[in-house]
């Protein structure tokens, strides 16, 4: 195969017998080259800028910088660079700072050569590889809290806390009585809720009260013009209204 349609590898480690070793497995591949190594975070970033590799295999703990640090600025300056932690680290401590420094990949030094081989070419296709062990791990921690009633806190969205049943974006939804004056909500929320429809005195719950409302005020228009007398003609009354009777001298 060409080494131009090969995967580059950066190799970012501290020790050097473990480097080695990984130069071995990795040059060993047809669709793989080794194209730098480096043995701290500083010449990690230096080396990245210079050969610009598609995966770059970091170590966590490394001196002068370490390896989160070093993601972080790579990230940063190369965001389409790969980047694939191979640590001793197994806890879940490391692997979400890991993933919050831009990680694509965590696998543990533990793990057999196919399968950081299968962690290089995953996360250089575009996925995210866990090592089945820290999976294991994590599940078997999740389950435990579950079983402690413990909870993770829910992620925080770029807008801030939401309430329950807030709208997106943070905002109150629209409640009975907005933009009415305060002393119109006052009264709103003071006045008892009507029953639903269709509901009787023996259908309502025991101990609870039949809600009277007060007439409306075209009922109370109704009234008034029904009992008043008729303007046009003085000597006739409304409907239901009779004149009164009158006696013979």
């Amino acid at each position: 195969m060409n080494d131009t349609a090969k995967i580059r590898v950066l190799l970012a480690e501290d020790h050097t017998v473990m480097r080695a070793g990984l130069r071995l497995i990795v040059g060993g591949e047809d669709d793989l080259i080794v194209v730098g190594e480096a043995k701290d975070g500083l010449e990690a970033i230096d080396k990245a800028k210079e050969l610009q590799p598609d995966v770059i295999v970091m170590d966590i703990t490394m001196p002068s910088l370490g390896g989160l640090e070093a993601t972080r600025q790579i990230k940063r300056d190369l965001p389409q660079t790969r980047v694939l932690f191979l640590t001793i680290h197994d806890n879940e401590e490391y692997f979400f700072q890991a993933i919050q420094a831009g990680g694509d990949g965590y696998v543990t030094k533990a793990a057999p050569e196919w399968e950081v081989l299968a962690a290089i070419r995953s996360v250089h296709n575009g996925d995210c590889y866990l090592n089945p062990g820290v999976a294991k791990m994590l599940v078997g921690d999740y389950l435990e809290r579950v079983r402690r009633g413990e909870k993770r806190d829910p992620p925080r969205s770029p807008d801030g806390p939401r309430a329950r049943g807030a709208a997106p974006g943070g905002r109150r939804p629209l409640q009975p009585g907005d933009g009415q004056d305060p002393e119109h909500q006052r009264a709103h929320r003071a006045q008892p809720p009507r029953p639903p429809h269709g509901e009787t005195r023996r259908s309502r719950p025991p101990g609870t009260a039949q809600v009277r409302h007060p007439p409306r005020h075209h009922h109370s228009r109704h009234v008034a013009t029904h009992a008043a007398p008729n303007r046009r003609y003085p000597q006739r009354r409304c409907p239901g209204h009779l004149a009164p009777e009158t006696t013979s001298a």
